[in-house]
């Protein structure tokens, strides 16, 4: 009977044995299946995310691309938006010209010779001119400063004017420098 007790704890050891195995080998089967389908998820995880990155590379390239354009558009723009102002300061200095020579004719004494008339870009501006004796050489001063139809008022083209240097030139009159700013042009003076 020994034997047969035997026998018998032994199948039993054998059948607990092979079941062991049997859960054993089933729960690493489904491990590696399961770590198997982990690996192929985070595998497609990992291609999406590539593609996603190529995406938004490709798209950061050619925003980089657009703005290099915007950028030289944006230089473009204002070249010519000095070109403009340029074109209209031209324009509003044109029409400042006529009067300012119209008043310098019109009070230059008629003896006095103008030399030079220059302006800087301020409108600060530079006569040289000769006059034959003291007393023509005080008219144009005088002229450069007031007002010819009412000498009680200020000159409405010449302001601040100064008399910077004059000499007598041997026989040939008086030269003189004058210095003085050009008003804007008001409405009086455009008609």
């Amino acid at each position: 009977m020994d034997d047969i007790s035997a026998k018998i704890k032994q199948t039993g050891v054998i059948d607990l044995e092979k079941e062991v195995l049997t859960k054993t080998a089933s729960f690493l089967l489904g491990a590696f299946i399961l770590t198997l389908v982990l690996m192929l998820g985070l595998g497609g995880w990992y291609l999406a995310a590539k593609n996603t990155y190529k995406n938004l590379d490709s798209k950061v390239k050619d925003l980089d691309s657009q703005l290099a354009t915007l950028s030289d558009l944006e230089q473009e723009y204002n070249a010519f938006s000095g070109a403009v102002n340029n074109i209209q300061n031209a324009l509003n200095q044109k029409k400042k010209w006529p009067y300012v020579f119209a008043e310098l004719s019109n009070i230059t004494p008629k003896d006095v010779v103008i030399n030079n008339f220059s302006v800087d870009e301020s409108g600060k501006a530079k006569i040289d001119a000769t006059a034959p004796s003291l007393n023509s050489l005080a008219k144009a001063i005088v002229a450069f400063s007031h007002d010819k139809e009412d000498p009680k008022k200020a000159n409405p083209v010449f302001k601040n004017t100064t008399l910077t240097g004059f000499s007598f030139g041997g026989g040939k009159g008086i030269s003189f420098s004058l210095s003085m700013d050009i008003a804007p042009q008001t409405t009086k003076e455009q008609k």
